[in-house]
């Protein structure tokens, strides 16, 4: 057996290096290889307790099996291979405005990298329907990091979910699929008919004394300190401080085309995430984050804990 190393490129274009690729003499070792995982597979997959698959499709005599997240990382077992995903980022549209978290999970064997997987979860799929506030945030998180890591392993183990008689895209993104075109396919609504016009008997109303409502007071935002600058875009004049929709105190600046605004805790989102891992280094931010603040993570933070967080790190 002859050895060589591959060298994969990352979403940047770097290189990063790969754990050395065996290349048999023969096919032969290959096959059987990857038939025995086959087997093994199958036999925990179509176990009735664990049942590590889902049956879809459009009608059930079109229907396929997929498998779940549990089994592509029993296939990922089966070569020492394991994937971690990272911490989600925010995906704002054109005005700013958050519409989906993203994440990518890292495919390992024995400490090298041999794949990834990048997966987006919107605000409005349908894992977080039925959820409000933070709710919805926290689920489409936890979902894009579910998808990410059956991606990763897709990517790399594929051809085992074949030989095994299942298809090779993850059960979790044939559901978002299925619920993309079920949402294109779904019928028009009935026009409504307008009811034909009667003219009322006019009757003269009695003269009520409106009830004097105070308005809301809004909230008065704290000073939230020296903002200026961003680490992204450089000598920027952030906006005035807000509550956004989730009660979280923000502020943002626009880019330098214009065609989209930079969120305060965006700019230093990178920023802090490798301070952290110079000075702590052990990966959990957002469980340091929770513990110094009050249980709140990264997109709860304000512009002012931000920057107490980066010098509870530096000082």
């Amino acid at each position: 057996m002859i050895e060589t190393t591959l060298a994969t490129l990352d979403d940047q274009g770097s290189a990063y290096p790969t754990l050395p690729m065996p290349i048999y003499e023969s096919g032969t070792d290959i096959v059987e290889r990857a038939a025995e995982w086959a087997r093994a597979l199958m036999a925990v997959v179509d176990n009735e307790k664990s049942r590590m698959y889902a049956e879809l499709g459009k009608n059930p005599n079109e229907s396929k099996k997929y498998l779940e997240v549990e089994a592509w990382q029993m296939v990922g077992m089966f070569a020492q291979a394991h994937a971690i995903a990272q911490e989600p980022t925010e995906v704002l549209d054109a005005e700013g405005r958050l519409v989906a978290y993203r994440c990518v999970a890292v495919l390992y064997q024995h400490d090298k990298v041999i794949g990834q997987g990048t997966m987006d979860c919107g605000l409005d799929s349908f894992p977080t329907r039925g959820k409000v506030g933070w709710d919805k945030n926290k689920a489409a998180m936890s979902t894009a990091q579910t998808w990410a890591i059956s991606k990763a392993y897709r990517g790399r183990f594929g051809f085992i979910a074949k030989l095994a008689g299942y298809e090779a895209t993850p059960a979790d993104e044939m559901r978002q699929m299925e619920d993309k075109e079920s949402a294109v396919l779904a019928p028009p609504k009935p026009a409504e008919t307008k009811p034909k016009e009667t003219k009322p008997k006019e009757t003269k109303p009695k003269e009520t004394k409106p009830e004097e409502t105070k308005p809301e007071e809004p909230r008065d935002i704290p000073d939230q300190g020296d903002l200026s600058g961003c680490p992204l875009h450089g000598d920027v004049d952030w906006a005035a401080p807000h509550e956004n929709q989730y009660g979280v105190i923000t502020t943002s600046h626009p880019t330098e085309d214009g065609s989209r605004y930079c969120y305060y805790s965006h700019g230093y989102k990178d920023l802090f995430t490798a301070t952290y891992q110079q000075m702590i280094g052990d990966g959990r931010q957002n469980d340091w984050l929770k513990d110094n603040f009050e249980g709140d993570t990264w997109s709860q933070l304000s512009p002012k804990n931000i920057l107490a967080a980066m010098e509870m790190l530096t000082s």
